[in-house]
């Protein structure tokens, strides 16, 4: 990771096309997708079950982290595990 990040210090042209490329996706792609979500989800299933399936999704993807990550943090030395714990911890209360 730190050497695409060296590369692209050194090419700040082929960084900022980058960006503004991402950018330029995920903005004029954001009306397009939810008319999709909106389509294919939302109307067949109704707002309520939708809903309940993106919690259960979100929760299913959270547990798959934690199980992942857990076992990493416990293996880091005490001060790291307190920083990264304390974040980690503080993230996912904002998420309940």
């Amino acid at each position: 990771m730190s050497a695409v990040i060296k590369y692209l210090l050194a090419r700040r042209e082929l960084a900022f096309f980058i960006a503004l490329t991402y950018y330029l996706l995920v903005v004029f792609s954001h009306e397009k997708v939810g008319k999709f979500v909106e389509r294919t989800l939302d109307v067949p299933m109704g707002r309520e079950r939708y809903n309940l399936l993106v919690v259960i999704s979100a929760l299913i993807i959270l547990l798959a982290f934690l199980l992942w990550f857990t076992p990493r943090l416990v293996r880091m030395e005490r001060n790291a595990r307190w920083v990264i714990g304390g974040i980690t911890v503080f993230t996912v209360s904002c998420i309940i």
